[in-house]
């Protein structure tokens, strides 16, 4: 007999693809961690991947040839896809109206799209993180605003959190010599039970890594039955 579960596909690069080996680890990749087993997580992330590759590489037609009604699909790009040059090129043009496409896309099929804005880089002007992104967190908040998306902040929890662990401790999120990609042990985590919380409770996750309560900020809504999540959460050192 044929049992159909809900699927969440992600979206995304380095951040949230499948790391093949230790050290490396994303928060797509330790987001099982908080599901049930009857919820199935499907990452079709990439290294290296932006929106228009994510479309050119026939990734995006492959989850499209997958996806059924009920299920979800969580989109983080904007690390790459800020690289990228060209006349019209930029976070609120050619990047938000990528976004938009998967948007439609997804509802089309009577699916949930949920988009995340891109986590930061590691790097501080004195205590403060330095913001490397420009304007494309900014583009992924206004769509999310003008189409009713759920959205979820990543660019903004890990702001918090690396000014929580500060220039002499972040290093410990990331695989070595890494200003992107967390290792296993503790960065990955904490984002992907950020991502949890959100779903879960309506609310963001602390973001100080010296605190073990949580701080509402604001609803999306819950997006998850809780009867599909876990009550685990991250190892904190």
């Amino acid at each position: 007999m044929d049992i159909e579960l809900p699927v969440v596909y992600l979206c995304g690069d380095s951040t949230v693809c499948d790391q093949p080996g230790e050290a490396y680890a994303s928060w797509g990749q330790m987001l099982t961690r908080f599901f049930k087993p009857d919820v199935v997580i499907a990452n079709h992330g990439e290294s290296g991947e932006s929106l228009r590759g994510f479309l050119s590489e026939k990734r995006w037609a492959k989850i499209m040839s997958l996806l059924e009604p009920g299920d979800y699909v969580v989109v983080q790009m904007g690390h790459n896809d800020s690289k990228e040059r060209g006349e019209g090129v930029g976070a609120f043009t050619t990047y938000k109206a990528d976004l938009k496409r998967f948007v439609a896309d997804t509802r089309i099929k009577g699916a949930t799209p949920i988009l995340v804005t891109p986590m930061e880089r590691r790097g501080f002007n004195g205590a403060k993180a330095k913001l490397s992104h420009g304007d494309y967190p900014e583009a992924v908040r206004q769509l999310a605003k003008e189409d009713n998306i759920a959205m979820i902040d990543l660019h903004a929890m890990s702001v918090q959190f690396y000014e929580a662990l500060g220039p002499e401790k972040a290093h410990l999120a990331f695989a070595v010599r890494q200003e992107t990609d967390f290792n296993g042990k503790f960065g990955a985590g904490p984002f992907a039970f950020h991502f949890l919380c959100l779903c879960k409770y309506g609310r963001e996750c602390c973001c100080d890594a010296r605190c073990g309560k949580a701080e509402r900020h604001r609803s999306i809504g819950s997006t998850w039955p809780d009867s599909k999540l876990s009550s685990q959460g991250p190892q904190v050192p």
